[in-house]
């Protein structure tokens, strides 16, 4: 593979591979990106701020 080549993203519950686009995933997903608000939000329900938030 060249420079500048991409590898096809593939993303299943078995496997990751390629080049991730992370933006097409979370539009493929129908997610958003996390947020502080979001990660505030966890922390409360959760009772602490978990260290890979």
């Amino acid at each position: 593979m060249t420079e500048g080549e991409k590898q096809k993203m593939v993303v299943t519950p078995w496997e990751v591979s390629g080049d991730i686009d992370y933006g097409k995933l979370i539009e493929q997903f129908g997610v958003q990106h996390m947020t502080q608000d979001i990660a505030d939000r966890i922390a409360r329900h959760a009772g602490y701020m978990h260290m890979q938030l």
